[in-house]
């Protein structure tokens, strides 16, 4: 038999489940900083960890490590897991951050996708990229449509567009360019 005991909105069973009793979130604290949200009904949003996901104006966002989408105001459909993953992020939409420092500079760039330490770690409003291993396309900032796989792998610049880099070390120099 479980039996329940509820304080206000909050219902604690003796099998060892918690959660609340109308649809507003779970909200976990730490210190008066918030480290935890379970979404609800009206507001979609679910992060875990000290100081993820601070905003509650964006929906269907997932934030998960260490100040993970932290600055995020109007951005929405975004996935961050790692510390400081998708960080400056404020109305970037539909990024996918895994990774320490994965697309932490990100501000309003979309459709990107980091995986990885440091995968587009500079870009800031660059679209359409795809990052994969440590360090990959970590130069880029505003560039478009780049594609790099490996290890510390990417362009030169920060700027270019329709590149594609395979490969420990490969490294692209020019716009249009695979190497």
């Amino acid at each position: 038999m479980v039996v329940s005991i509820v304080f206000g909105q909050l219902r604690v069973g003796t099998n060892g489940s918690f959660g609340t009793t109308t649809n507003v979130p779970l909200i976990f604290n730490v210190n008066g900083v918030k480290a935890g949200h379970t979404g609800s009904g009206s507001n979609e949003n679910v992060s875990f960890g000290y100081d993820a996901h601070n905003s509650s104006t964006s929906n269907y966002t997932t934030a998960i490590g260490f100040r993970s989408l932290m600055r995020n105001t109007t951005g929405t459909h975004n996935t961050a897991t790692g510390w400081y993953s998708l960080y400056e992020n404020k109305a970037g939409n539909s990024n996918t951050a895994n990774g320490v420092d994965a697309l932490s500079s990100n501000t309003s760039g979309n459709h990107n996708c980091g995986f990885g330490a440091g995968a587009l770690r500079y870009n800031t409003t660059g679209h359409y990229n795809s990052a994969i291993g440590y360090w990959t396309l970590s130069n880029n900032t505003t560039g478009t449509n780049n594609t790099a796989v490996g290890y510390v792998v990417g362009t030169n610049s920060g700027s270019l567009n329709n590149t594609t880099a395979l490969g420990n070390g490969a490294t692209v120099t020019a716009s249009n360019q695979v190497r």
